[in-house]
């Protein structure tokens, strides 16, 4: 039997979404489970290294919520925190945070491992101090370039 063409387009279609979905989710994945354990373990007590504070300085917003740079130099901490306590090579640096509304983040940052190149990274996240992990991530990928917030975002283009 013939399958008529619309009905095989959308079919390629439709699993040209799943595979983007199942690469974004490899992506995304292990920086949330990162974050989530690094961060329950710190509040749990269970760091070995000098604390990264989950807590904004005195001066930041009022609703308790940490600067932007704060939360990158947080990000950053708590993510090379966990990955050298378990045994992982890569580390991130380099955050460009901004805060859309209060609670809420988008950086970029950068994700290096030995002997590989250096990858472009963006992350959207909120802070969640009052749950599990510090840090929630609700978006997670990589850019063509690094530096800026804004150069990152541009490159999606």
């Amino acid at each position: 039997m013939c399958v008529p063409a619309a009905t095989d387009a959308s079919a390629r279609a439709a699993d040209s979404v799943v595979m983007r979905l199942r690469r974004a989710g490899w992506i995304v994945l292990p920086i949330v489970a990162l974050v989530t354990f690094t961060a329950t373990t710190h509040l749990a007590g269970g760091r070995t290294h000098a604390p990264v504070s989950a807590h904004p300085a005195r001066g930041s917003d009022p609703h308790g919520f940490p600067s932007a740079a704060e939360f990158g130099r947080v990000f950053v901490g708590t993510a090379n925190r966990f990955a050298a306590e378990h045994g992982e090579a890569r580390r991130i640096g380099h955050p460009d945070c901004v805060q859309a509304s209060p609670g809420s983040y988008m950086c970029s940052f950068v994700s290096t491992r030995p002997g590989r190149p250096r990858e472009c990274r963006l992350m959207q996240g909120r802070w969640t101090p009052d749950r599990a992990s510090t840090i929630t991530v609700t978006l997670a990928g990589r850019t063509r370039r690094c530096g800026t917030l804004r150069q990152a975002l541009d490159s999606l283009r």
